[in-house]
């Protein structure tokens, strides 16, 4: 929105009405984040794309486009899925928690008025005075769990016979937050990935442009720190 419409928006909206239009405009963000850095994988990765493509070419009906009953039958885009929602997850560093009560966790005294962040991407030992940075090693860039952890790899939350491997912990534990805060509307929010990404991969090819010499474009994997709003 331009920011005479934004203003006109807020301007005239009934509060409740643009608190649940804000929400969602907040997470359709962060699914195009989401999308964005998929597609940034698929274009470093074209074997990945031939996968996926192949995996859609055999399930769906020419003439159609995937839909949902589809899901089952396409465990490759499933595993892409959550492998970009783990890879470059979109809120690194998770919503802070202020404790209410003193409180203990595996014998570490938290008390009242602690910042509690959720780490969900780096690596840190480091404790600021009422800080708490939950999970020492990142949760999912953690190499115990997921082996490689920088590289992108749909394969890993595949069995070998190409099924969802249940062992395999599964991204949505960390990526759209913990406990009574948590993303009311994850579920939503996966399919809305699993859907675009079925989609492009069927319809488009996924391949690195090339400059006026014919050379290919190498990219940039340069991100912008920012609150998605």
């Amino acid at each position: 929105m331009t920011p005479v419409l934004l203003s006109s928006w807020i301007r005239y909206c009934k509060p409740s009405a643009l608190l649940s239009d804000l929400r969602l405009l907040i997470k359709f963000k962060q699914t195009v984040s989401a999308i964005t850095s998929c597609i940034l994988a698929l274009l470093e990765n074209p074997e990945i794309v031939h996968k996926a493509q192949a995996q859609l070419d055999a399930v769906i009906k020419p003439g159609y486009l995937p839909d949902f009953t589809d899901e089952e039958n396409l465990p490759y885009i499933t595993a892409l899925t959550m492998e970009s929602l783990r890879w470059r997850d979109v809120v690194p560093i998770a919503i802070p928690r202020c404790l209410q009560v003193d409180d203990e966790y595996k014998g570490y005294r938290i008390p009242k008025g602690s910042i509690v962040i959720p780490n969900v991407w780096h690596v840190s030992e480091s404790l600021l005075p009422q800080t708490i940075l939950i999970n020492l090693r990142a949760m999912l860039h953690d190499e115990d769990v997921y082996p490689d952890p920088f590289t992108f790899k749909p394969e890993r939350f595949l069995t070998k016979d190409g099924k969802i491997d249940e062992t395999i912990r599964d991204p949505r534990h960390a990526c759209f937050g913990f406990g009574r805060r948590i993303c009311p509307g994850r579920h939503m929010a996966f399919s809305a990935v699993w859907i675009a990404l079925a989609s492009i991969l069927y319809s488009f090819n996924i391949e690195k442009a090339k400059d006026e010499s014919g050379e290919t474009m190498e990219l940039s994997h340069e991100y912008i720190s920012a609150m998605i709003m």
